[in-house]
């Protein structure tokens, strides 16, 4: 599903949201600079680290969140608190994960060496080649440049999710805190996370 959601529109969208924010250029200066130089294929740049990190960013959080509540649940924490604090640090871990992919997606489509007429690495596959020039010339940690406001964002994204379902979920349950909420309650629950975190 994630895959279908980039691969038919929202890579593009992300590709040319990252340029106006890099360059400052209109939105239609981008679109016709990206189709004059690598015709369909410029709004794919970057595709594959990022189409595969949607794919499995949620990897990070589902397992460091369950693993984070499970333990302050065992010493005692309530349900809601644990969920919150686990969610941080989910969102934290997630952080760590999508900071290398995110630098390099933002290279490809900013850097002029990707984009000259006769660059060096051009179409599709820039984004390993650009890891290679990246590694050659600023080393292994400059694929963690901005990991720290990276993980405060995604910190707290999860964690205001997390805490926006939980007082929805308490909002259905009422006074019975064990009955379980249907599908169409979940759903509302998930979506007012969702929005409590953006």
């Amino acid at each position: 599903m994630v895959m279908l959601e980039m691969s038919s529109g929202g890579h593009y969208m992300e590709s040319v949201k990252i340029i106006k924010q890099a360059t400052g250029r209109s939105y239609f200066n981008i679109m016709g600079t990206l189709w004059k130089n690598d015709g369909i294929w410029g709004f794919y740049k970057g595709f594959m680290p990022w189409g595969a990190m949607q794919a499995v960013k949620g990897i990070p959080v589902m397992f460091t969140q369950n693993e984070t509540e499970h333990r302050l649940k065992q010493v005692g924490m309530p349900r809601h608190y644990a969920e919150v604090l686990g969610g941080i640090m989910g969102g934290v871990s997630q952080g760590v994960f999508m900071t290398p992919t995110q630098r390099l997606k933002t290279i490809v489509m900013t850097d002029p060496r990707m984009n000259a007429e006769k660059a060096e690495i051009k179409g599709v596959v820039n984004t390993s080649k650009a890891l290679m020039i990246l590694l050659k010339q600023e080393g292994i940690g400059s694929l963690f440049n901005g990991l720290g406001p990276m993980m405060a964002k995604r910190g707290m994204d999860w964690g205001l999710r997390f805490y926006f379902v939980g007082v929805a979920r308490r909002a259905f349950q009422g006074e019975d805190k064990t009955r379980k909420l249907s599908m169409l309650e979940n759903t509302t629950c998930a979506i007012i996370g969702g929005m409590g975190s953006t």
